[in-house]
Order: C-alpha cells, then sequence, then structure tokens
C-alpha cells in the first residue's frame, strides 16, 4: 500500500456523506466523518448549534475538537469495540475508527448530547477560555438533546457496525487504487519499450537507407539497382511499420500528435504502391493503380497519417 492514502482517495465523499446522514437521521443525533488526524471530511449532520454556532466557530474549540474526534477513534481502535466518551465541551461522544489493512485511515464520529443535567460552571470556563460569550454559551448547552445513556450505547454500537462497513469499503478502494496504479505502470512500461525499440531499430535502418540511396548514384548493372531499390523500398516499409508501432505506443499514452506540413500526395501514394509491390514479390498477385486526375499536388496535413 502508498505510504499514505487519504479516506477521500478510497471512498468517495458523497458516499461517506450519505452513511453519515443516514445514520444521523437513524438516532437522532449529530455524525461527522474525519481524516485520520481528525479533520472531517464531511459536512456535519444534524450538528448542535453548541458545537456548529460556537464550539467549533472558536479556533480553540476546532483544535480541541478535531483532537477529540482523533483520540476517540483512537480509543475505539485500541478497545476493539465502540467508544462513548466525554467530550473537551462537556458533551458525550462516541467514535469507531476505519480502517484499511491494519491502519486507520479515518473515524466515524457520532453523539453531541447529553445524558443528564449539565455541568454550567464548567460550560463557563469553557467559553472564557475559548473566548465565547459564557451565558450564550451556556443557553446555546440547555439546548442540547438529552438521552438515556442505554440508548447512547445502542447507538454508538450501530455505528461502529457502519464503521466497520466503511472499513472494507475503504479496503475494496485501496485495492482497486493499487490495481490503477498497477495497470498505470505497466502501460508506461509498454510504451516505453515500444518507444526505446522503434528507436533502436529506426537508427540502423536510416542507415541502409542512406548507404542505399548513395550506391544508387553509382553506375551499377540494372540488376543490382533493382535490387537496392528494393531494399531501400523494404526499409521505407520496415520504418513505416515500426512508426505504427510508436504511433499505438502514442495513443495509448494519450499523446499523439498531428505534425502538419506541405506534402505531394502522389510521392506518397508511389511509395505505398512500391512498398506493397515488394510485399507481393512473385506471387500470382495483379496490383492495379486509379489515381484521379483532379489529385492536387500538394496538400498540407500529417503526411504519416496520410500515409
Amino acid at each position: 500500500m502508498a505510504d499514505y492514502l487519504y479516506l477521500t482517495e478510497l471512498i468517495d465523499i458523497e458516499t461517506l456523506q450519505r452513511v453519515q446522514d443516514a445514520f444521523s437521521d437513524m438516532t437522532g443525533m449529530a455524525a461527522l466523518t474525519t481524516d485520520a488526524e481528525g479533520v472531517a471530511v464531511t459536512k456535519g449532520s444534524n450538528f448542535t448549534d453548541f458545537c456548529m454556532q460556537y464550539t467549533r466557530k472558536s479556533r480553540l474549540g476546532a483544535f480541541r475538537c478535531g483532537l477529540c474526534d482523533k483520540r476517540g477513534a483512537e480509543i475505539a481502535l485500541a478497545a476493539g469495540h465502540s467508544c462513548i466518551y466525554d467530550c473537551h465541551a462537556g458533551l458525550v461522544d462516541f467514535a469507531a475508527p476505519i480502517m484499511v489493512g491494519g491502519r486507520m485511515v479515518g473515524s466515524f464520529i457520532g453523539g453531541q448530547v447529553l445524558t443528564g443535567p449539565p455541568d454550567l460552571d464548567r460550560c463557563r470556563q469553557n467559553a472564557e477560555r475559548m473566548g465565547i460569550d459564557p451565558e450564550a454559551y451556556v443557553e446555546a448547552i440547555r439546548r442540547v438533546p438529552v438521552r438515556d445513556r442505554a440508548y447512547v450505547k445502542k447507538s454508538s454500537e450501530a455505528l461502529y457496525s457502519l464503521a466497520n462497513v466503511l472499513s472494507t469499503m475503504a479496503y475494496r478502494g485501496m485495492q482497486s487504487y493499487q490495481d490503477k496504479i498497477e495497470i498505470q505502470r505497466a502501460a508506461q512500461m509498454k510504451s516505453d519499450f515500444l518507444a526505446n525499440m522503434s528507436h533502436e531499430i529506426r537508427t540502423p535502418m536510416n542507415a541502409v537507407i542512406g548507404m542505399a540511396e548513395l550506391a544508387l548514384r553509382e553506375d551499377l548493372p540494372e540488376d543490382a539497382r533493382n535490387y537496392i531499390r528494393q531494399i531501400k523500398s523494404s526499409g521505407h516499409a520496415l520504418l513505416t511499420i515500426i512508426n505504427d508501432i510508436l504511433d499505438f505506443s502514442k495513443i495509448e499514452s494519450g499523446k499523439m500528435d498531428i505534425v502538419e506540413t506541405e506534402y505531394e500526395p502522389l510521392a506518397i501514394l508511389h511509395n505505398v504502391v512500391n512498398m506493397i509491390r515488394t510485399r507481393i514479390g512473385e506471387k500470382n498477385v495483379q496490383l492495379l493503380t486509379d489515381i484521379s486526375q483532379t489529385l492536387p499536388s500538394r496538400l498540407y496535413g500529417d503526411s504519416i497519417r496520410f500515409q
């Protein structure tokens, strides 16, 4: 597995949000999903004003909330079951880790409730530390839902089960991610091999064609001249095959370029005909060409693609 994978690389945010919202609607409690560092990756579901409008709007409060979320998931990870705990602001929360390959990649958080009367003195002290109006903070905590401890425990167990489902989804996401990386690596290796092979073959083949052209400038018997012409034509044919291989590699890697130049279509048709005649050899096959008289003498475009 990669050194570090973010939760949202393994499970898309929309799926995490839907699971979280469904849990929150079912239990009537707040819920949140965070990464391994306690940083939220989803929007909070059914958050209380006490948390959303006051605690998390304070820089210190938001920092402490992140630590609480991470700590709750780590406690649940160590215990091997759902974990209920009191957050730094005095509310009851519960958390469960989202695991992949023995590593925590995120946490699923629920709660933001009370199981009894709030500690108003503690609430005022926390407000002063976080720079929040103490009386407004007290009024907000009085509106926090109160739930029976047994109901909170049952909800935490349900959250732990959902976290296990998310862990399975994250593991499959990790496998898909690894498969994708392997496919990309294999494709790159094949592309590099084809490019290198094409280059290594093209260099000596250009030399063969160049030597054939030089030989044709000499005073040679007609039979020898025909042999050399076939060598040159066959060399061009092989170069075309090599270019086709390289083009296939470029198409696969998404790097196919169109090179526009001015060219003579008749000259290219002549080369193609010669290549085909060379391949035909002594076979009982007849090659006929029918070229329109209206064919332009020059065209502008990619002559390699045209050929």
